[in-house]
C-alpha cells in the first residue's frame, strides 16, 4: 500500500497535483464569474436591489392588507397577488419575505419575453417552509406581469418586503461545483498512468471527489428513499444514556421529510437559509428522545453512528454533524469499494463504472444500512474471484475474510444470504485439504440458514401467536395472510413470482431504474445511455494478467442461479411485507436492491471474442472520466439547475 500512495505523492505528483489544483480553481472560478456576468449584462441598466411599489399591486379581496408595513395577509384558497409592471422590467430574482403556519405552496406565473421577444407564461411552484422566512424566485427575463396564485393554500400565511432582486450575484455552489468538474477531469488526464496502474487508488479518489460534491450541494432534507427513519437508527444508537434531548432542526428533517422531499427550495440563497436554519434550529432543545436498541440490522449503521456521534460530543452545529454522519457512509463505501477492486482479478473498469454510477454516489451520501450491505458483499464476492480466478489458495485467512464480509453484508438484509453459497464454485484444489473444503462448505451453509432464520422464524413463528403485520404503506398489507396465499398455493405463487421479476428484469440490469433513481432528489436523466457505457465496458474490459483465468461455462451459470435465488428471496420478502393481501403485482422491490450484485451479472458477459487494443491508461482514463462526468452532469442537473439557477 505504501509503494502505491508513492506513486501519487513525489516531487512529478506534487507538481501534477498542483497543477490540477490552479487549474480547477482559475477554470472554475471563471466559469462561474462567467455565468454571473452573462445575466449582470442582460440586466442591462437595472444592477440594483429595489423594492417594489406598492401601485404596483393588485389584490382579490381574500387578501388583507396592512397598510402601514405593506404585509399582505392571505387566509382563504383561491387568493391572488398580481405584480404588474407597465414598462417591462428585467428581473433577474423576485424576492419577498414569509411567514406560514403550515408548509404550503403556490403557483407563480411569469409573462416574461422569450428568445425572440415574445410574450410568453412561465408557470413555477414556489415552496413555503415553517422554518424559513424568505422566498427567491429565479426569473432572469423581461417581465410585464407576474402572478402568485395560492388557490390551495390551505393555511394563513403573510408575505411582504416585495424586491427585484438584481446586480451582480456569486453562486457559490455553482462554484464549487465547477471547480470540482475541471479538477477531476484534470486529475484523470494527468494521472492517466498511476490511475492505470492502481485503478484501486483511482477510484477511491473519483468516489471521494464526486460524492464529495454530491454531500455538499444536496438539499438539507432527507433525500435518500426512507433517510428519516435511517437516521433517527442511526441517532438513537449512539445515545448512552436513558434518554437525550432532541432538537427542532431534527424535528423538523424527520417529522417534515414525506412534505421536504417532494417540495425543494429552488435558489441557491434559500439552499444557504435552509443551511442557517438547521443550525439555528439545532440550538434548539425539543422533547427527549429514548435511546436506541441494537438489534441485526444495527451493523449497517456503525459507521454513520460513529462519525454522527463524534459530531455531537464536540458539539459542532447541527448541520455539521448532519454531514458527518453521511461521511460515514461516504468514506466507508470509498475505501470499502476500492479494496473490493484491488482484490478482483479481472474486470475493474466495468466494477469502477458500476461503483461511481450517479445511484451508487448519491447512495452513499445518505442516512442507509444500504452501503454497509453493498461494501461487505462486494468485498465478498471480490475475495471469491480471487480464488476461482487465480493461483491464490483458499486458505483459513481468505475463508474468514470472506464469511465475514458476507455474514455483515447479509445482517441487515438477509434476503442475499444465498450469496454466501458462491463460495461452492471455488475447486477443492484450492482449499489446503479435503476436510478444509467440507469443514467451509458446512460452514457457508450453516452460515446462509442463519441469516434466512433471522427473518423467517418471526414471519412463521410470530410471538405470542399474532397475526404479523405488514408495511402500512403498502395498503392492507399482512404477512400471515400474504403467507397463507404463499403456502397454500406454491405452484400460483411460483408464477406470480417468475411473472413479476421477468417483467421488470430488463430495466432493473439495464433499464431506467437500476441507473435512473437519485432517491427523492430526481431521476438520472438518459439512464440508458449509462447502461450501454456499463455494457459495452463489460464486453470490452479484457485487461488482466496472464495468470488469471476466464470464467468458466459452468461457473457463470452457478451465479446466474444464486443470483435468480436472491432474487426470489428479495421479491418475496416485498411480497409479504409491502403487498395487499392476494394481490398478483408485487409492490415495493426497487432496482437499487440489486446493486450488491449487479457487477456479477455484468461480469458473465466478458468473453474472449472482443479484443480491446487501446492501452490500458487510455482505456481507464476514457472509461471512467466518461462515467465520471455522466454523474457530474446528472449533479448538475438535480442539484444545481433545478435547484440553484
Amino acid at each position: 500500500m505504501k509503494k502505491r500512495w508513492k506513486c501519487y505523492v513525489n516531487k512529478k505528483s506534487i507538481k501534477k497535483w498542483g497543477l490540477c489544483i490552479v487549474l480547477a480553481i482559475i477554470l472554475g472560478c471563471m466559469c462561474s464569474g462567467g455565468y454571473s456576468g452573462i445575466q449582470y449584462i442582460r440586466e442591462g441598466n437595472n444592477h440594483s436591489v429595489k423594492k417594489i411599489s406598492e401601485k404596483n399591486f393588485q389584490l382579490d379581496n381574500n387578501i388583507e392588507v396592512n397598510q402601514g408595513n405593506a404585509v399582505y395577509r392571505i387566509s382563504a384558497d383561491q387568493s391572488k397577488i398580481i405584480i404588474s409592471f407597465p414598462e417591462k422590467e428585467y428581473i433577474s430574482k423576485l424576492k419577498y419575505a414569509y411567514t406560514t403556519l403550515q408548509n404550503t405552496e403556490a403557483k407563480v406565473r411569469i409573462y416574461a419575453e422569450n428568445l425572440y421577444g415574445n410574450e410568453e407564461v412561465q408557470e413555477k411552484i414556489d415552496y413555503y417552509n415553517t422554518t424559513l422566512a424568505h422566498s427567491i424566485v429565479n426569473i432572469h427575463s423581461k417581465v410585464s406581469k407576474i402572478e402568485i396564485d395560492f388557490e390551495n393554500i390551505g393555511t394563513i400565511m403573510e408575505v411582504s418586503d416585495f424586491e427585484i432582486y438584481n446586480g451582480f450575484q456569486w453562486n457559490i455552489f455553482l462554484t464549487i461545483f465547477l471547480i470540482m468538474v475541471v479538477f477531476f477531469i484534470t486529475y484523470m488526464i494527468f494521472f492517466r498512468n498511476e490511475n492505470a496502474r492502481y485503478p484501486e487508488i483511482a477510484l477511491l479518489m473519483t468516489i471521494l471527489m464526486l460524492s464529495g460534491c454530491i454531500l455538499v450541494l444536496q438539499p438539507v432534507t432527507c433525500t435518500g428513499m426512507d433517510e428519516q427513519i435511517h437516521f433517527m437508527n442511526a441517532f438513537q444508537l449512539g445515545i448512552k444514556k436513558a434518554q437525550l434531548i432532541s432538537n427542532a432542526a431534527i424535528d423538523n428533517v424527520v417529522g417534515n421529510a414525506d412534505w421536504l422531499n417532494w417540495h425543494p427550495m429552488s435558489s441557491y440563497e434559500e439552499h444557504l437559509e435552509e443551511i442557517h436554519s438547521m443550525i439555528s434550529l439545532g440550538k434548539m432543545p425539543t422533547e427527549n428522545v429514548g435511546s436506541g436498541y441494537w438489534s441485526i440490522a444495527s451493523v449497517g449503521y456503525i459507521f454513520q453512528t460513529f462519525f454522527l456521534k463524534i459530531g455531537l460530543l464536540l458539539h459542532l452545529p447541527f448541520y455539521i454533524c448532519w454531514l458527518m454522519g453521511k461521511m460515514g457512509n461516504l468514506l466507508l463505501y470509498a475505501i470499502g469499494m476500492s479494496i473490493a477492486m484491488y482484490l478482483l482479478p479481472c474486470g475493474k473498469r466495468v466494477f469502477a463504472v458500476i461503483a461511481i454510477a450517479p445511484v451508487s454516489l448519491f447512495i452513499c451520501t445518505t442516512y442507509t444500512y444500504d452501503v454497509t450491505v453493498t461494501v461487505f458483499i462486494t468485498i465478498g464476492i471480490s475475495v471469491l474471484l480471487k480464488m476461482l480466478l487465480t493461483e491464490t489458495k483458499f486458505n483459513r485467512k481468505w475463508q474468514v475474510i470472506y464469511i465475514l464480509c458476507m455474514v455483515i453484508g447479509c445482517l441487515p438484509k438477509a434476503v442475499y444470504a444465498p450469496l454466501v453459497l458462491l463460495a461452492w464454485i471455488v475447486p477443492k484444489e484450492k482449499y489446503n485439504s479435503k476436510k478444509e473444503c467440507y469443514v467451509f462448505r458446512g460452514l457457508i451453509i450453516a452460515s446462509m440458514l442463519l441469516l434466512i432464520a433471522s427473518f423467517a422464524l418471526p414471519v412463521l413463528f410470530p410471538s405470542g401467536g399474532n397475526e404479523v403485520a405488514g408495511d402500512s404503506r403498502g395498503g392492507n398489507t399482512s404477512i400471515s395472510g400474504q403467507m397463507s396465499y404463499v403456502l397454500g398455493q406454491p405452484v400460483a405463487y411460483a408464477v406470480v413470482l417468475v411473472r413479476n421479476i421477468w417483467n421488470s428484469l430488463v430495466d432493473y440490469v439495464i433499464g431506467r431504474s437500476i441507473f435512473g433513481i437519485m432517491g427523492y432528489v430526481g431521476a438520472v436523466t438518459q439512464p440508458i445511455l449509462f447502461a450501454l457505457l456499463v455494457f459495452g465496458v463489460a464486453l470490452t474490459d479484457n485487461y488482466k494478467n496472464k495468470d488469471v483465468r476466464d470464467i468458466k461455462s459452468k461457473h457463470r451459470i452457478s451465479i446466474l442461479f444464486c443470483i435468480a435465488i436472491v432474487l426470489a428471496f428479495i421479491w418475496t420478502a416485498l411480497y409479504l411485507s409491502y403487498t395487499e393481501v392476494g394481490n398478483m403485482v408485487i409492490a415495493g422491490v426497487q432496482a437499487r436492491y440489486y446493486l450488491p450484485f449487479i457487477f456479477l451479472i455484468y461480469l458473465c458477459f466478458q468473453n474472449n471474442k472482443i479484443r480491446c487494443n487501446v492501452k490500458v491508461e487510455n482505456y481507464q482514463m476514457v472509461v471512467m472520466t466518461t462515467s465520471g462526468c455522466f454523474a457530474l452532469w446528472q449533479v448538475f442537473l438535480n442539484f444545481i439547475c433545478t435547484r440553484m439557477l
